[in-house]
């Protein structure tokens, strides 16, 4: 087996500083960004964009709207009023 290039630290410049990692996945240049760098020609400029994850936020809303909607179906029923029912279940079980 012949060495073609010897192993280096992936190097990188951001808003011009220099940044260094022993590995293709950066994790300490930007707080809550991790960077999986893949192959780029040196001295090219390659453009990254950075996007929120909002899956869980949207997720937790949805839980909790769910359990909302079911809260107001739930103590509608138990504090109900049919006037048109039998004698003896006219009230929900909340209005005594």
């Amino acid at each position: 087996m012949t060495r073609v290039q010897s192993a280096s630290d992936a190097a990188l410049t951001i808003d011009a500083t220099p940044v260094t990692s022993a590995s293709n996945s950066v994790t300490d240049a930007l707080t809550d960004v991790t960077l999986d760098l893949t192959d780029a020609s040196v001295g090219t400029t390659q453009m990254v964009k950075i996007t929120s994850d909002t899956d869980p936020e949207n997720e937790a809303i949805t839980d909790f709207v769910t359990a909302y909607n079911n809260y107001v179906t739930t103590a509608n029923s138990l504090s109900s009023y049919d006037s048109s029912a039998a004698d003896g279940s006219k009230a929900g079980p909340l209005l005594g």
